[in-house]
């Protein structure tokens, strides 16, 4: 593996594969776990690299996002963490967001707006709200339940109210939607 300030190159079967990093992880010659996109378009083919899923997952969201493309998410993501990121939109911090170089207010702007009530419904925040997450879902635990309450029928709005009120991290998965279930609007 070599690296270089913004990608680093893994041999696989005698093949160097360049891949494009939001910041440095691994040292040269350990094993390393990378989370992988192939970005493709007509002129462009492109393989970008992740520390976790929570990363890539966040990369992949922000590509749906108007005007953003892979080079201000790795932007975003070599400045702020996942659950940086995810604060400052749920919050609109402005200030936090601007941080990131190749981001302007308006971008910003349209983050907040794209992104706040699907990130917001992922941490158990009512949609609209204005308060910040009551805890960062490190280990994906949150996500479950609200994945898992939204295949029982319920939408992103309602499991997130829901895990919301009812979600208690010391709880195992099937306790924290049986806790959710009993929640009512």
């Amino acid at each position: 593996m070599a690296q270089k300030t913004d990608s680093l190159t893994v041999a696989v079967g005698g093949i160097g594969f360049e891949i494009f990093v939001p910041r440095m992880f691994g040292r040269k010659g350990e094993d390393l776990r990378v989370y992988t996109y192939l970005y493709v378009r007509e002129n462009e083919i492109s393989l970008y690299g992740f520390e976790s899923e929570a990363d890539r997952n966040l990369f992949l969201e922000l590509q749906n996002v108007t005007g953003v493309g892979p080079k201000l998410s790795l932007s975003i993501l070599g400045t702020l963490t996942t659950e940086q990121f995810a604060a400052a939109i749920i919050a609109a911090d402005y200030d936090t967001l601007t941080s990131v170089k190749g981001l302007g207010k308006k971008g910003a702007s349209r983050l907040v707006v794209e992104l706040r009530d699907k990130l917001a419904a992922r941490q158990g925040i009512a949609a609209g709200s204005t308060e910040l997450p009551p805890a960062v879902d490190v280990d994906g635990k949150r996500a479950e339940v609200l994945d898992a309450l939204r295949v029982l029928g319920f939408t992103e709005r309602e499991a997130g109210a829901r895990l919301q009120a009812s979600y208690d991290s010391e709880l195992s998965l099937e306790e924290n939607v049986r806790a959710a279930l009993r929640k009512s609007d």
